[in-house]
């Protein structure tokens, strides 16, 4: 199954996120969807936020 651009540039995004935030592409993702939210007529959006380590997250490591 061939990948759409979006996609791919999407993950290329998320990986350059990571790496500056010092995390995992997965712990980005996970950050991400720890903030989503899904208003009354289904749109998704997310505030801005900056990726980063919690003291949670350092100690699981």
């Amino acid at each position: 199954m061939p990948s759409s651009g979006w996609a791919l540039a999407a993950g290329r995004r998320v990986r350059a996120v990571a790496v500056r935030a010092g995390l995992t592409p997965n712990e980005v993702l996970a950050q991400l969807a720890e903030r989503v939210s899904v208003d009354d007529g289904g749109a998704v959006s997310v505030a801005p936020f900056a990726p980063g380590r919690t003291a949670v997250a350092s100690e699981e490591r």
